[in-house]
């Protein structure tokens, strides 16, 4: 639990109903580990000195020193011995999970080519616009006469924009956001990823479209368009790395809940009924 649930939350006021939820996810895990480490046993698999080394090494690796190694292991009336034993039947459910799912799981050139062509919408780069803001800050809870002021303000400017002031300059002399230092560049944005009142205000923009005051509740701003990149398809050779490496990621997943589900189906697992829990654990465990 204290793995799933830091020990500081304990004290911070955890709901029942989160305790409970926390302590099935625990059992359930334990479940697991306790399955697969079994089916370690029964396939007769041998953990190599270096796989236990290297699963002791990353407990180690917690502590700064020796010392407080040492410290946290009398905490928690643990051993080194047993930090060691725990490191072995960690490496032999690491080799279980590989020898049964890890290696039956992969995603070849063919399976993402498949896909690719299956699903070519989902790999077209949205029409993107380049746009400049400039924004003119208004805390939400200003009187209404600062608003108007700031939309009086926001008009002006806009004015001047269409007699033809340059936008950058502007900006930098005007605009309460950050982006301020880069004359109110944004870059390159695909559509619907900005806000939805930028995204009302620019439905159709062309370069060169000058918008606004369009106000939000930061404020009023001013809304440049300089480009507008159509949408783009990618090729297969651009996404099949990541297209394989998610392929694979969703294999593997579906494998392991089988594996899981089948292993659970065959073992007997007797859960009695847990004595009362009044309170938190009282130490974590290292």
């Amino acid at each position: 639990m204290n793995e799933l649930m830091p020990y500081g939350a304990y004290h911070v006021g955890a709901s029942a109903e989160r305790v409970a939820k926390i302590r099935k996810q625990a059992l359930d895990k334990l479940i697991d580990d306790e399955l697969q480490y079994q089916e370690a046993k029964r396939l007769g698999l041998a953990a190599p000195r270096a796989k236990v080394d290297e699963e002791y090494a990353r407990v180690r690796r917690h502590y700064k020193t020796e010392q407080e190694y040492i410290a946290a292991l009398k905490r928690a009336g643990s051993s080194t011995a047993q930090v060691k034993a725990e490191a072995e039947r960690r490496a032999l459910i690491s080799m279980a999970f590989e020898k049964s799912v890890t290696s039956k799981c992969g995603a070849s050139e063919a399976d993402a080519r498949s896909y690719y062509d299956a699903n070519t919408a989902k790999f077209v780069m949205p029409e993107q616009v380049h746009v400049y803001t400039l924004t003119l800050g208004v805390e939400p809870s200003a009187p209404r006469e600062q608003w108007e002021s700031a939309r009086k303000k926001a008009e002006d400017l806009l004015a001047r924009l269409r007699a033809g002031a340059d936008f950058e300059a502007l900006a930098r002399e005007y605009s309460t956001d950050p982006n301020k230092e880069n004359g109110g560049d944004l870059g390159y944005v695909h559509r619907g990823r900005l806000a939805e009142e930028f995204e009302r205000a620019l439905a159709d923009a062309a370069p060169g479209t000058l918008a606004g005051p369009v106000q939000t509740i930061y404020g009023f701003h001013l809304l440049r368009v300089t480009d507008v990149r159509p949408p783009i398809q990618k090729s297969f050779e651009e996404v099949r790395d990541g297209l394989m490496r998610d392929l694979k990621t969703k294999k593997c997943g579906e494998a392991r809940d089988a594996w899981l589900g089948e292993l659970r189906r065959q073992a007997n697992i007797v859960i009695p009924d847990p004595p009362e829990q009044k309170s938190p654990p009282t130490r974590p465990i290292p």
